[in-house]
């Protein structure tokens, strides 16, 4: 039996390292057989029938009638040996009558898409015998075919059954004999697009007739596909650094390629780079000499380029060895702590870097124009490729910096007992300081921003001695190494056992001593002061005050005559009793105020201290009767304190207010209490029968309290608290008006005859007064109080005289 096998023709290249084959089936394959193919082909409507392999001499296998005898369908003539000198090759029949005219194909593996390649095979046309016909051993008949009319090669990029753009063909024609009992060689070229392509042959026969086309194929090649186009540059010469080396295969030198782009080229091609246009000897892709290198287009599936003669080259040319002139060899400082500008030593305006080695290892110094001791080379660097003009620097500059001189200091902490204390820093300094210097302190170990401007009174905190000279005008280091930290103890508050103390009849003094909670430390005593701050006059005897108000007390330290605190907010309130009130006596604390003294939510004093010399318009005696007089009026540290005008208190039957009991003329200060001359609470007779307290002003609509007891030794009343404060029959006008969130009394009761009300008569009082505004003054018609008369007093008259207040003690 024999052995039936593939032959396959296999195009081997070698390109980038990847073997690449083409596979086209032969038709020489196998021996004689009928309907058949050669492996690898096929029919291609799915049938063998009018498919054979052949030899010159017999078309098919022939057949066999018994079992002594052969009988073969003999090719009439015979055809020559194939020039392929192969034995067997495929024949195909396109008899039309019998059968649809048959058409072989076979597929071509291993292509590369946008590759072209060459199939070359030879074609025949010959007439066979058929029609066998069979009457016995050695009796037979047979007819002869007429020539196959026509034949096609084609080669189609891909498998499909139409034609299709890029698929190539050929016909041929043998109609009555013509080209027909030989082999014509011939070959098809086309193009890939995949990496596989289909080739087929048919052919077109005559009625009731073999037409019989044979082809014999030869091989598959590929083709130069690298086109004659040259590459094109995107530069003509380069010139890299010295010593440095070029990749010339990097794709910015590339602006167009034949096949694709620069940064994609397309399969089964390559860029090639040699130094001569003829890509004889080895390729250069990294070269560190100058010269001419030039480029070509290489097809790796065809082993070829697109020129012998290539016209894309480049000029290297590296640039010569170059070192920085420089100008100045060495810098010195004469200031420790200082740095130097290295770029003042060249007058190069090409870029130069600095390195602390002559062959430019390690890290490029960052900052030349800011550096220290040392020694620095300088290099030229190309900005555009990194590259370095020598990597042996001689320019080298030596730069020297004093040493660093710190200040030394006797110790490092001052430790201050009171907030206001100051240390001398000055004090800390350990030895000489050397001529043509000054020691600095500062606040920040930097020496940054302003100094000390007086070190010998400094507060807490962290203070960095610098040694300067002066003659150089630059400090002995940058950083200081050592510090004096200023501390203060924390402030202590004298503890208190009460929050207010009262005086024991007979006594009218206490002692405020009695009042210390706190262990006081030796060295030290506690002081009192009349305000938190200890400003001011001391008091002079703590334990025997007689004066009511509030009172803070200090450490305060005897050797070095500071206050263990800045603020007090220990306070303790002296509330003394009147020991010389009669068991048949009260006292009455009473608070008012007046619209038109308000300022804020207080009243103002400026007719106590009106002039600027401290005395104001107040008169000594009281304005309504003149039975009471207080000489210091003008004193606000008097004992009546600030005063803003004198009022007239009356105490009347509180079931018909119509009976007048008792009247006193006495003080009114700015925080609304009413006060007598010696700067307390208003002494009154004891009453058995419930009272009313009216307070009058001058040119203020009075008011009247609603009824209370004087039967204890001590009543209180506020009017400002509350509209109700005020005793209304509940017909009569509101008897007091608000102000900036407290109740006063009605301002705008001006007129001779004081009626207890605001009417036009007032207004019309005021509206005269106003004509000559007057000023200097204390009168009536300044209703503010201010110390003269103008448009304000006419404002708030207006306004008032529109709900027209009046007293409701006029009821009575």
């Amino acid at each position: 039996m024999k052995i039936q096998f593939l032959y396959t023709l296999t195009l081997l290249l070698f390109s980038l390292g990847i073997l690449q084959a083409q596979t086209l089936p032969g038709t020489h394959t196998i021996d004689n057989c009928t309907e058949c193919l050669p492996p690898g082909w096929t029919g291609l409507y799915g049938t063998k029938k009018g498919h054979n392999v052949s030899n010159k001499f017999v078309y098919g296998k022939g057949i066999h009638p018994s079992a002594n005898e052969w009988y073969y369908y003999n090719f009439i003539p015979q055809l020559p040996t194939s020039p392929s000198g192969h034995t067997n090759f495929m024949s195909i029949d396109n008899n039309t009558t019998n059968f649809s005219p048959a058409t072989s194909k076979t597929m071509i593996k291993g292509l590369v898409s946008n590759h072209s390649y060459k199939i070359e095979y030879y074609i025949s046309a010959a007439k066979v015998q058929y029609n066998f016909q069979y009457y016995g051993i050695g009796n037979y008949k047979m007819d002869l075919s007429w020539y196959v009319q026509s034949a096609k090669v084609e080669a189609r990029p891909s498998d499909q059954p139409l034609a299709q753009t890029g698929s190539v063909f050929k016909n041929y024609y043998f109609g009555g004999g013509t080209n027909a009992d030989e082999w014509i060689p011939d070959s098809l070229t086309f193009t890939a697009n995949s990496d596989s392509a289909s080739f087929t042959i048919s052919g077109v026969g005559v009625t009731d007739s073999p037409g019989v086309v044979n082809l014999d194929v030869v091989g598959i090649e590929p083709v130069c596909s690298a086109t004659k186009k040259q590459i094109s540059l995107s530069t003509l010469a380069v010139e890299p650094c010295f010593g440095s080396t070029l990749d010339l295969t990097d794709i910015k030198y590339l602006n167009a390629i034949p096949q694709g782009t620069p940064k994609n080229p397309l399969p089964g091609f390559e860029v090639r780079i040699f130094d001569n246009p003829n890509h004889t000897g080895n390729q250069v892709k990294t070269v560190s000499k100058s010269g001419k290198y030039y480029y070509f287009f290489y097809d790796s599936v065809a082993g070829c380029y697109n020129t012998d003669n290539s016209t894309a080259g480049i000029t290297v040319t590296f640039k010569p060895e170059q070192q920085v002139d420089i100008t100045l060899s060495s810098i010195v400082n004469k200031c420790a702590g200082t740095t130097a500008d290295l770029n003042t030593t060249h007058t190069s305006t090409y870029p130069v870097v600095w390195y602390k080695t002559p062959g430019h290892v390690g890290t490029q110094i960052s900052n030349p124009e800011s550096v220290g001791a040392g020694t620095y080379y300088a290099f030229f660097k190309d900005p555009d490729n990194g590259c370095f003009f020598t990597n042996n620097s001689t320019s080298k500059v030596v730069v020297n910096i004093p040493i660093q001189e710190q200040v030394a200091l006797k110790g490092s902490t001052i430790t201050k007992l009171c907030p206001t204390e100051k240390a001398n820093l000055t004090g800390m300094i350990d030895g000489t300081i050397p001529a043509g210097t000054e020691v600095r302190w500062f606040t920040n170990k930097d020496h940054q921003g302003t100094s000390v401007t007086d070190p010998t009174a400094v507060g807490a905190g962290n203070y960095y001695p610098f040694l300067y000279d002066v003659v150089n005008q630059c400090y002995k280091t940058v950083q200081s190494g050592f510090t004096v930290s200023v501390g203060i103890v924390p402030e202590a508050q004298v503890q208190l056992n009460s929050v207010t103390i009262n005086n024991e009849c007979p006594s009218t003094a206490v002692d405020l001593t009695k009042s210390i909670a706190s262990t006081v430390p030796a060295d030290w005593k506690v002081v009192w002061y009349q305000n938190n701050a200890h400003s001011g006059a001391q008091v002079k005897n703590p334990a025997a005050v007689s004066t009511n108000g509030s009172y803070y007390p200090f450490f305060f330290n005897t050797n070095t005559s500071c206050f263990q605190t800045v603020t007090s907010t220990s306070k303790l309130d002296v509330q003394l009793s009147r020991c010389d009130i009669a068991p048949t006596q009260i006292t009455l604390n009473a608070k008012v105020f007046l619209q038109g003294a308000m300022q804020a939510d207080t009243m103002h004093n400026q007719l106590q201290t009106y002039f600027p010399d401290g005395t104001g318009l107040l008169p000594v005696s009281d304005p309504y009767d003149g039975s009471s007089t207080y000489d210091d009026i003008y004193n606000v540290q008097g004992v009546a304190g600030t005063v803003v005008d004198w009022v007239r208190v009356e105490i009347r039957n509180g079931l018909d207010p119509h009976f007048l009991l008792e009247a006193k003329n006495l003080l009114l200060k700015t925080n609304g209490k009413i006060v007598d001359m010696e700067g307390r609470e208003p002494i009154f007779s004891f009453q058995s029968i419930p009272v009313r307290v009216v307070v009058k002003h001058r040119n203020h609509v009075p008011v009247m309290s609603n009824a209370l007891n004087f039967t204890n030794k001590s009543v209180a009343y506020d009017f400002t608290t509350s509209l109700l404060q005020a005793s209304n029959t509940g017909n009569d006008p509101a008897q007091m008006i608000q102000v900036n969130g407290v109740w006063c009394m009605w301002a705008g009761d001006v007129n001779d005859v004081l009626d207890m009300g605001i009417d036009a008569t007032d207004y019309n009082t005021l509206f005269f007064s106003n004509t000559s505004a007057p000023f200097d003054v204390y009168i009536r018609e300044d209703l503010n109080m201010d110390g003269g008369i103008d448009v304000t007093d006419l404002n708030i008259l207006f306004f008032n005289n529109g709900i027209s207040p009046y007293s409701t003690i006029l009821n009575y």
